[in-house]
This record gives C-alpha cells, sequence and structure tokens, in this order.
C-alpha cells in the first residue's frame, strides 16, 4: 500500500471550484516521455467542508467546496488499495470578480482603496511607531473622508436627477430642503447599513462611519433650512442666472462646501504621502518577533503616491462618465432656464471644477507610470530567459524600484501643483495677475485634454470590463489576505497575527482539507503543489503548529513541497516579514521544500537558500500562469524531483 495524498494550492485569478484539482489531475497521469503513462481510473466527487464550525453564535455553518479525484491503477491484478488521492484547497471566492462594466468601475475604486491595508503591513513589519501611525492617518483620511465625500456627493447626483422630470422642479413644486433631507437621509442610511451590516474589516467601518457623520451634518443643514436659518452665501460666488437666484444660492454654496471638504480632504492627503518619504528614510524599525532578515525594506510610500494618483484618476473618470451621462438625457426639462446645460452642471460641474484642478497632472502622471511599466515589459521580454540574475531594476516586476521612482516624483509633481493652486487660492496677491491667468488658461487646456482621454479610459473600462477584472483580481487576491479586522498596529505580535480575518479563514481551509485528506486515506506520502499566492498559504501552513501536530496524528507522513511562481521570500519575507518567516526547520521534520520557476515570472522567482529549500529549479520562459499544465515544470517534478502518483509503484 503506497496511498499519496496530492493537496493543490492555487494562486491569484479567477479559479473556479475544480479547476485546478483537473488540472493537476490531467497533467500528473499523461505520458511525458520517457516517462510511460500507467493505466488508471478517476473517480471524481466534491464535498462541502464546514468552513465557521458549529457553535451556538454561528448557528447556520458556512460551508466551502472541496473537490477530490481518487486515482487508481486500472490494470488486472494491480492491487486495489494502491491508490492516490488529490484534493482542492479552493479559495479564490473569498475575492470574486464583479459582474459588469458598472460595478468593475467601482471595484478598481475598491481595489485601490484596498492597497492601504499593504500599506499598513508593510509599516507594521518594521515596527516604527510613528511611521505606522502616519500610515494609518493616511488610510484613515482616505476611508474617513475623501471616499465618503466621494459617494455623498454621488448619492446627490442621484437625488438631482428628480429635476429632470416637469413634475418635480427643484424650487418649484421641490423645496431645496426637501433635497437636503433626501440628501442627508440616504447618505445616513448608507453609512449605517455598512458600517453595521456590510463592514467586516475595520477601514470599511471607517468608511461607514465617515457617510453616517456627513448624514448627520447634511440633515442638521435641512433642519436649518426649515428654521428659516439659511445657509451663508457671502463666502461663495452663487450661479449668476437670474431665474435661479430665488431657490439655487443655498443649495449652490452646499455643493461648493462639500467639494471644499473634499479639496481640503486631498490636500491632508497628498501632504501625509509626502511625509511618508523622509519619515521611512530617517525611521529606526524597532526588532520585529521571529525576524530572521536583517536590515528593513520600505514600500508603503509608494502604495500611498498609488493610492492617490490612481484614485484621482479613477474618481475623475466617474465623474466624467456621469456628466456625459446627465448632459445626454437633459432635454428641457429640467426647472433650469432654456440653454442651459441643467442643474448638473450649474451645481457639481461648476465646483467640480475647482476641486479637479491637478486632473490633468494626475493623468500625466498616470500615463508616466503606465509608460514605465510599459518600457519595463519590453525590457524585460528581451531579457526574459536570463531576468532571474539580472539586478532588481530588470529581474522585478511587482515592487519594481524604477516603478516606485516614478510613483514618488509623481506624487512630488502632484504636491507641488497642488501647494501652487493653494496659494493662490488663500494669497492671490502672491503672484501677478499674468501668471495667474497663464496658469488657469493652462490647466483649462490641459483638463480639457485630460477628461478626453479619461472618457477614452471610461469607455475602455466599458467595452473591456471583463479583462479589466481580471487584471484587478490579482490584485484584489493580494489586498484580501493583507485585510485586517481592528486596528490593533499597537498591539502585541499575539493579537496582530490573528487579526487577519480572510487571511485566518483561508488559512483554516488549508487546514481542514489537509485533515479531510489524512483521515481518508492515511498516506505515506503528502506533496503539496503551490503556485503563486498559494505557495504563501502552503508554506505558512506547514509552518502552523496544529498542521504538524495533525500531520504526527496520522504517523508523519513524508512531506514534499512544491512552489512554483512563488514570492514567498524576495516579496512577503522582506515586506511583510514579521508574519511571513519560511525556514524548513520549523515544518514537519523530513519536508523536503523544491522550488520551480519560470526565467521571466513577474511574480515569483528564485527561494532564499537559507530557508532550507532543497532546490531552486528554472525553466524556460513562459510568464507567470499555467504552471500546473506546463511540459517543462512536469520535466521537472518528474525527472528531479521525483514525483509519482503512486510512489512505491
Amino acid at each position: 500500500m503506497s496511498d499519496h495524498l496530492i493537496i493543490a494550492v492555487h494562486g491569484i485569478g479567477e479559479q473556479k471550484p475544480g479547476e485546478t484539482i483537473n488540472e493537476i489531475t490531467g497533467a500528473a497521469i499523461a505520458e511525458v516521455p520517457p516517462h510511460e503513462r500507467h493505466p488508471v481510473e478517476i473517480e471524481r466527487d466534491v464535498i462541502e467542508l464546514v468552513e465557521d464550525g458549529f457553535t451556538p453564535e454561528k448557528r447556520r455553518a458556512k460551508l466551502f467546496p472541496v473537490h477530490l479525484r481518487r486515482v487508481k491503477k486500472a490494470m488486472p491484478g494491480d492491487d486495489d488499495d494502491d491508490d492516490a488521492l488529490f484534493v482542492e484547497v479552493y479559495w479564490a471566492d473569498k475575492s470574486p470578480a464583479p459582474k459588469g462594466p458598472f460595478w468593475t468601475a467601482f471595484d478598481l475604486l475598491r481595489v485601490v482603496l484596498g492597497l492601504g491595508y499593504l500599506a499598513m503591513e508593510n509599516a507594521e513589519s518594521n515596527r516604527d511607531f510613528f511611521p505606522i501611525g502616519l500610515v494609518h492617518l493616511f488610510t484613515w483620511i482616505f476611508y474617513g473622508l475623501i471616499a465618503p465625500v466621494n459617494a455623498a456627493l454621488l448619492i446627490g447626483v442621484v437625488i438631482l436627477l428628480i429635476d429632470l422630470t416637469p413634475v418635480f422642479t427643484v424650487g418649484d413644486n421641490f423645496p431645496v430642503r426637501w433635497v437636503f433631507y433626501l440628501h442627508g437621509v440616504f447618505t445616513f442610511i448608507v453609512g449605517l447599513y455598512v458600517w453595521l451590516r456590510v463592514a467586516r474589516t475595520y477601514l470599511v467601518r471607517i468608511f461607514g462611519r465617515g457617510m453616517t457623520l456627513l448624514g448627520v451634518a447634511i440633515s442638521l443643514v435641512a433642519v436649518s433650512a426649515s428654521l428659516g436659518i439659511q445657509i451663508p452665501t457671502d463666502w461663495c460666488e452663487p450661479v449668476p442666472e437670474q431665474e435661479l437666484m430665488r431657490f439655487l444660492p443655498s443649495l449652490d454654496c452646499y455643493t461648493a462646501g462639500s467639494i471644499s471638504v473634499l479639496s481640503i480632504s486631498w490636500v491632508m492627503a497628498v501632504l501625509i504621502a509626502v511625509l511618508n518619504y523622509p519619515v521611512s528614510w530617517f525611521s529606526r524599525p524597532r526588532p520585529a518577533p521571529e525576524d530572521g532578515i536583517s536590515g528593513r525594506r520600505v514600500i508603503y510610500p509608494a502604495i500611498c503616491s498609488a493610492m492617490i494618483i490612481f484614485w484621482m484618476v479613477s474618481s475623475s473618470t466617474l465623474w466624467l462618465l456621469a456628466r456625459k451621462l446627465i448632459n445626454s438625457v437633459e432635454f428641457g426639462t429640467s426647472s433650469l432656464p432654456e440653454g442651459n446645460d441643467g442643474m448638473f452642471f450649474i451645481l457639481f460641474d461648476r465646483n467640480l471644477g475647482a476641486a479637479l484642478q491637478t486632473l490633468s497632472t494626475a493623468t500625466a502622471c498616470v500615463l508616466v507610470v503606465l509608460l514605465g511599466a510599459v518600457a519595463l515589459m519590453i525590457a524585460r521580454y528581451h531579457r526574459r530567459e536570463e531576468l532571474y540574475t539580472k539586478p532588481e531594476i530588470f529581474s522585478r516586476a511587482l515592487l519594481n524600484p524604477g516603478i516606485r521612482v516614478l510613483l514618488g516624483l509623481s506624487l512630488l509633481v502632484i504636491f507641488t501643483v497642488l501647494a501652487l493652486l493653494t496659494v493662490i487660492n488663500l494669497d492671490p496677491a502672491a503672484f501677478t495677475q499674468a501668471f495667474r491667468d497663464d496658469l488657469a488658461d493652462r490647466l483649462t487646456r490641459y483638463n480639457a485634454v485630460a477628461a478626453a482621454v479619461l472618457l477614452a479610459l471610461g469607455v475602455v473600462i466599458y467595452q473591456f470590463s471583463d479583462y479589466l477584472a481580471g487584471g484587478l483580481g490579482v490584485v484584489r487576491d493580494i489586498v484580501t489576505y493583507a485585510i485586517q479586522d481592528r486596528c490593533r498596529w499597537r498591539a502585541g505580535y499575539a493579537e496582530r497575527k490573528v487579526n487577519f480575518r480572510e487571511r485566518a479563514e483561508i488559512n483554516n481551509r488549508f487546514r481542514l482539507v489537509l485533515k479531510y485528506g489524512l483521515e481518508t486515506v492515511t498516506p505515506k506520502y503528502v506533496t503539496v503543489l503551490s503556485h503563486s499566492q498559494g505557495t504563501v498559504i502552503a508554506t505558512q501552513m506547514l509552518q502552523d503548529a496544529e498542521v504538524k501536530a495533525l500531520l504526527a496524528k496520522f504517523d508523519s507522513p513524508k512531506v514534499t513541497l512544491i512552489t512554483m511562481g512563488s514570492p514567498v521570500t524576495h516579496i512577503y519575507r522582506r515586506y511583510f516579514k514579521e508574519f511571513f518567516q519560511a525556514s524548513v526547520e520549523d515544518m514537519s521534520p523530513g519536508t523536503r521544500w523544491i522550488n520551480i520557476f519560470r526565467k521571466d515570472d513577474f511574480v515569483g522567482t528564485r527561494i532564499d537558500e537559507d530557508t532550507g529549500i532543497e532546490a531552486n529549479l528554472s525553466v524556460p520562459a513562459g510568464g507567470h500562469t499555467g504552471y500546473f499544465t506546463d511540459y517543462y515544470v512536469w520535466r521537472r517534478l518528474l525527472d528531479d524531483v521525483g514525483l509519482r502518483v503512486f510512489p512505491d509503484a
């Protein structure tokens, strides 16, 4: 008897349940010359394992699918007990892809915001409290001010669409204070719903709380209007049309005030992001428990820069698409005088234009970063067979130092333009009238070009939303593994380690699948085949105390860990080192660890030798995906690793 348990852990992407195990099973029984194929029988099955467990607090258990493939020899006279069990650890449902262009656009914004979790974990891994606090403050401003104000303004736009009907015209038979009431109530309801029902992580809770507080503030404005207390209008410039002056001055100033809050939030976020760079240079990290890597690697300043640049462009694209959509449906039914573009433009576009003065700058920065990425891809392509031997500027695609420099320079440009505009707004006399006019003229012209570019980008998102969703899936899966449950940056190591709910649930799936496999076949051999993000899960769980105890309970089968396209050491161990140390010494006794990587893989490369890894095996260039069905990979597995479906055959 040589029962063999083979566990597959897929990487990032939009895998379907059973897809990975089908690929591995099919490739494992295929004939790869000079290795002959043994006739086999395959039994397919799928079960649902309980993920959360049965407890009084969790009355209804949550299940997840586990696909099984039992492979037996099919030749007459073969031992019926000589079989192998292939089983899959499926976790792609933890970060499902959006459906349709509308939700894809919002998913883009969500992914950009989610980068804050990566910034926080990188800062926390270095354990210098001041940089950690600065990064948390940055993410709080993003989730608690910038995102809620954008969402509240969007709710306001939807409410003002009632003015497109001849039945409800704002200011005539629909009082302005009702607009305030509706805006406040809907903003409050959305915020409360997100806060109490949707939010599973603390940054999303901050977003919900920000929305709730905005709803309360807007409702107070509505109550004031009902009591006859008008919003002061002497600080802003109401719309000039005389007919509108009888009911729109307070609404116009209210809109201008909301967008001013958004602008101030942007200034604060950009200032903190700029401060991250000198703080990261001069900070002194405190030693972290289980820290096997000397020195430190910081990435949070570049991540914060990316959040600002891409959120500016993404949210601006959303507003421009909304503007174009509303413009296409306003045909004189509005209460505004004939010849005007409509209430949306009077109230939002005029005020939003001031908030989007840096639009052209942010768009140019995004284009520069994208061009840098394209140049990197071209350079990598021409050196694809030798990339793993080159310096990081060529060998690394994720966290590439050149792209990080471009992000830092882009943030500096945005900060310079923003600071210049702020000084002009606060003290116009600081610059000559000619300079101010020339700057305004240039920004207007450049913003028009940027708007055209962003509208084209919006069309691309609409037409190719499925492809974009797939690309976002890569970042979304990584962000999912970094999501924190509570704000515990000042807590100790043990308390912070359990603060990653999604990570804990994914890791627990590995533990449950392994337990089921061990109980089913009581194997002599256990092989873990993992790819990309799955290699991070596999290495961490094979060092887990419960997993090691489980293996010991079933007579300590021989464990072979195969990692493919792995970012375990050159990304996770360096940039998120506090919780991602990796060593064979901390795994079950006798564990073999072999790593296979493509020479041009932009995610995975060699594993550091001080981990105790047995071998780093390279295969010809071929990108990051498709390892499980790659001929060269299976030649390595058969020739160099000695992997067999029936090891004792």
